[in-house]
C-alpha cells in the first residue's frame, strides 16, 4: 500500500516547488527598481572665497586709576562706595586739616608783619625824625665846643700847676666822649636824609616771598587732604574706613571709566598690520553685537603667542556694552583669490594623507545608467557647515550632497535628485 502512493507524493512536492519558482520570479522587482535614489547638488566653480576668522581678546576700561593721599592724616570724610556712579570733580574722601588751618593762620600774622615793615621801609623815615635828629645834632655840637673849652683851660692850668693831671684826663674824656655822639647823630641823619638802603629793601621783600611760599605750600597740602574724582566712572573698590590713618600714597579707592571702553585682541602680525585705522571693525559678546576702531597697535610680539596685541576703542551704543573683564571676539573677513566649490559638509568623506573625497554621479553616455565615481579634494576652508575645496571635481559635476555612507565607487543609483541648498 506504500508503494503504491510514493510516486503520487514525489509529483505533488514537484509541483508546489515548480509553482514556488515562477510565483518567486513574477514577483521580483526590475532592475530600475533596485537602485539607490540619491540627492545631488551641481558643482559650480568660484574664483574667490570670504573667509572669516575670530580672534578672543578681552575688554578694558580706557582708565582706571588707584586714588590715594599725598599725605599721612586722618580719613575723616569718604562720601564713596563700590559701585558708585561718580563724575569729574566730584569730592570722594578727605583728611583732617585743623593742622593745616593753624599754620596757615600763623603765617598769614607773619606775613602781615612783614609786609608792614616792607611798607616802612619803602616808606623811608619821617620828616619828625629827621628834625629830631638834627635838633640833637646840634645840641650835641654846643656840648663839643663847651668840652673842648673845659679841657683846653684845664689843660692850660696844669701847665701852671694849678690843676692836677687827674682833671685834665677827666676833662679829655669828658670831650672825646661829646665827640663820639655827635658823630653818630651826624651819620643817623646823614642816612635818614638819604633814605632807605636797596639792600634793606631787598631783604625785607625776600623775607615776604619766603612767607607767601610756605602759604602756597599750604595750599598745596590742603587740596592734597581731598581726593576728587579725575574722570567719570564707577568705584571699583574701596580699601580705607573713616576713622583710620593713612599713609602717603596708601590705596584708599580705585575709580573706573566704564562708559569708555577697549579691547585687547591679540593678532597675528600679518593680520595686525593689514587693519584699517578708519574702519569700524564687528565684535561679538554674549551674543550680542558692538563696533570698534584700532587705537593702536602695540609694536612688540608676545613671546607666548608670538602674536600683536591691538588695542581698539569700542563704541558706545544705545544697547547693552560690555563691562572691563568681558571676553569679546573680534570677526574679521577677507576675500581670498583662490579656485574651487562650496560643498556642504556632509557631502564629504576622510580620505587618505590629510585629503578629502566626494562622491560624483555621472555616467559614460546618455543612454547609460547614472553610477558613482569618487573624486579627491582639498579643504582650503570651512564655514559653518560647508567647506571651500579643490580638486579633480569639475564644473558642472554632479556631487551626492549626503547620504555617502550608503554609496560605493561603481554603484548604479536613480533616480536623482536634485538637493535644496
Amino acid at each position: 500500500m506504500t508503494s503504491c502512493h510514493f510516486p503520487v507524493l514525489v509529483v505533488g512536492i514537484s509541483l508546489v516547488a515548480i509553482a514556488g519558482c515562477s510565483n518567486s520570479e513574477s514577483s521580483a522587482p526590475p532592475p530600475e527598481a533596485r537602485k539607490l535614489p540619491v540627492e545631488v547638488l551641481t558643482a559650480k566653480a568660484m574664483d574667490s572665497y570670504a573667509e572669516t576668522r575670530s580672534y578672543s581678546g578681552t575688554v578694558e576700561a580706557r582708565q582706571t586709576s588707584d586714588l590715594a593721599f599725598q599725605r599721612v592724616g586722618k580719613l575723616i570724610e569718604i562720601t564713596a562706595d563700590e559701585g558708585d556712579m561718580v563724575k569729574e570733580g566730584q569730592l570722594l574722601a578727605r583728611l583732617d586739616i585743623r593742622e593745616l588751618n593753624q599754620q596757615r593762620n600763623q603765617l598769614s600774622a607773619s606775613r602781615t608783619a612783614a609786609q608792614a615793615r616792607l611798607d616802612e621801609l619803602k616808606a623811608g623815615p619821617r620828616k619828625e625824625t629827621i628834625a629830631a635828629t638834627k635838633s640833637s645834632l646840634a645840641d650835641l655840637d654846643s656840648q663839643v665846643t663847651l668840652a673842648t673849652a673845659t679841657y683846653k683851660r684845664i689843660a692850660s692850668l696844669r701847665e701852671r700847676g694849678a690843676s692836677t693831671q687827674q682833671q685834665v684826663d677827666d676833662a679829655r674824656s669828658a670831650l672825646d666822649s661829646v665827640k663820639a655822639r655827635r658823630n653818630t647823630t651826624a651819620k643817623q641823619l646823614e642816612e635818614l636824609e638819604t633814605g632807605t638802603r636797596v639792600e634793606q629793601l631787598a631783604a625785607q621783600a625776600a623775607a615776604v616771598s619766603q612767607i607767601d611760599a610756605q602759604l602756597e605750600a599750604l595750599v598745596v597740602r590742603t587740596e592734597d587732604s581731598h581726593i576728587k574724582a579725575p574722570f567719570s566712572g564707577t568705584i571699583a573698590r574701596r580699601y580705607s574706613d573713616t576713622g583710620s590713618t593713612v599713609a602717603t600714597g596708601q590705596r584708599i579707592l580705585t575709580i573706573m571709566e566704564a562708559t569708555r571702553l577697549e579691547a585687547r585682541v591679540g593678532l597675528p602680525t600679518d593680520v595686525a598690520r593689514s587693519l584699517d585705522t578708519t574702519e569700524a571693525y564687528s565684535f561679538l559678546w554674549r551674543n550680542n553685537s558692538v563696533s570698534g576702531r584700532v587705537k593702536a597697535v602695540m609694536p612688540q610680539v608676545d613671546p607666548t603667542t608670538r602674536n600683536q596685541i591691538v588695542v581698539f576703542e569700542i563704541e558706545p551704543t544705545g544697547d547693552a556694552m560690555p563691562v572691563p573683564g568681558d571676553i569679546i571676539r573680534l570677526e574679521l573677513s577677507r576675500v581670498i583669490e583662490s579656485r574651487g566649490f562650496w560643498l556642504p559638509l556632509t557631502s564629504l568623506t576622510k580620505g587618505t594623507r590629510g585629503l578629502w573625497s566626494a562622491f560624483v554621479v555621472s555616467s559614460s553616455d546618455a543612454t547609460a545608467p547614472d553610477t558613482i565615481r569618487t573624486v579627491a579634494l582639498e579643504v582650503i576652508y570651512t564655514d559653518g557647515d560647508r567647506a571651500f575645496v579643490r580638486g579633480t571635481l569639475n564644473d558642472g559635476d554632479r556631487v551626492v550632497a549626503s547620504g555617502s555612507h550608503r554609496v560605493v565607487p561603481g554603484q548604479q543609483v536613480g533616480p536623482v535628485a536634485e538637493a535644496s541648498r
